[in-house]
């Protein structure tokens, strides 16, 4: 599980830099930070943001904003997530 988060930040975070993404200076969380808690969440959680953010924070250390806060950039990300992994249900 340890190495499939690290795997998957990395992943999401060279990504979005590649993609020239930035994250806003004043958020505590980066983009793929919130992309990554939301997989974490579908992947480990059953779905569950609340748990997958207490996960990210106990062992990443992550500094988790609000439950709305969190929604609400992981809305703004939704066009972004599904160009992402949109072609993959193609394969």
């Amino acid at each position: 599980m340890n190495d499939k988060t690290i795997a998957i930040y990395c992943f999401l975070d060279d990504l979005f830099k590649v993609m020239g993404r930035k994250t806003a200076a004043h958020c505590k969380l980066s983009d793929a930070e919130i992309a990554t808690t939301a997989l974490v969440a579908a992947l480990y959680f059953h779905g569950n943001q609340a748990t997958a953010c207490q996960y990210m924070q106990a062992h990443y250390g992550m500094k988790m904003i609000d439950k709305s806060g969190f929604n609400r950039r992981l809305h703004r990300l939704e066009a972004t997530l599904v160009v992402i992994f949109g072609h993959w249900e193609l394969v």
